[in-house]
């Protein structure tokens, strides 16, 4: 699996729109779908990110592009294979500085 910078980049990529599924951000970082998928299981078990498996209060699907045609945007159960996922707060946090503090070298 890549570096803990390209994980940080699909973790950004995730925090854009409050929730992203895998194949959205592998076309936005132009990256392998099955690569992407792979990162997320990893960021999963590091606690990086956590699986959305239905919409609702907290669900921030009111900004993706999708919402009138995902399940989980209506807060219906997801289709099988459907997944989309969230970063956690402090993990956008540590992600900013890293990419920046690599900028700056």
């Amino acid at each position: 699996m890549g570096s803990e910078e390209e994980l940080c980049r699909i973790a950004l990529t995730i925090a854009e729109l409050g929730i992203a599924a895998p194949e959205y951000i592998a076309l936005r970082l132009r990256m392998p779908v099955h690569r992407v998928r792979s990162a997320l299981g990893l960021m999963e078990a590091f606690g990086w990110v956590e699986r959305i498996e239905q919409g609702g209060s907290a669900c921030p699907c009111s900004k993706c592009p999708l919402r009138k045609i995902c399940p989980i945007a209506q807060g219906k159960e997801p289709s099988s294979g459907v997944k989309v996922y969230r970063v956690r707060r402090e993990i956008i946090e540590h992600c900013r500085r890293l990419l920046s503090d690599n900028r700056d070298k």
